[in-house]
């Protein structure tokens, strides 16, 4: 490993985390700031999943939402780098537990990387046909 892809691989591993928590904590403000009533976060919290809660925060707060989604993909595709470069560095101990585990962490960040187009879909799906028609659609596909 050369010397610019170390502090390339370091600089990752700083910036990475940082934008996921980011966005984690964007996304949370978007959601808290929607302003559900006490009915509406009761029945959010009784569905199995968030999409409902996702899609309603997108609909009452659509730039917040997509620049917590945002900075939190790229905190995903910066982790891709990051993780290839610790995987050098298991690597030199134990070789095969570094392949292993770097090849699956990397395949997790690169479905979420996936599931990140999913999710623009889903709010492209809630601006052409409705927060109900998207949601119905997202829960009946997963």
């Amino acid at each position: 490993m050369t010397a610019a892809w170390t502090k390339m691989a370091a600089v990752v591993l700083v910036l990475g985390p940082l934008c996921w928590f980011v966005g984690l904590l964007l996304r949370t403000l978007a959601v808290s700031s929607a302003g559900f009533t006490p009915a509406e976060v009761a029945q959010f919290g009784a569905e199995p999943f968030a999409v409902r809660e996702q899609l309603a925060a997108y609909v009452a707060n659509p730039a917040l939402t997509v620049a917590g989604y945002a900075t939190f993909l790229a905190g995903a595709v910066l982790l891709i780098p990051a993780t290839a470069g610790l995987t050098w560095l298991v690597a030199r101990r134990s070789p095969v537990l570094a392949a292993s585990g770097g090849a699956l962490a990397i395949l997790g960040l690169v479905a979420r990387v996936y599931f990140a187009g999913v999710d623009h879909t889903a709010f492209q799906l809630v601006d052409s046909r409705g927060l109900d028609a998207a949601a119905t659609m997202v829960l009946d596909t997963t």
